[in-house]
């Protein structure tokens, strides 16, 4: 369950900083929303492969 909520807030935050990095047009934030997504399917790999 912890893995989930870490997993959606990860999701959600990069949501959110990509929609930002467009609004105002910063590479490094869209590199910042590329991690935070990055991070989040790496985890969801991880947990789908130990279960």
């Amino acid at each position: 369950m912890r893995l989930r909520a870490i997993k959606l807030g990860l999701s959600v935050a990069g949501l959110i900083l990509a929609i930002v990095a467009i609004a105002v047009d910063d590479p490094r934030l869209t590199w910042g929303a590329i991690v935070l997504l990055t991070v989040a399917v790496v985890l969801r790999f991880i947990g789908k492969r130990s279960t």
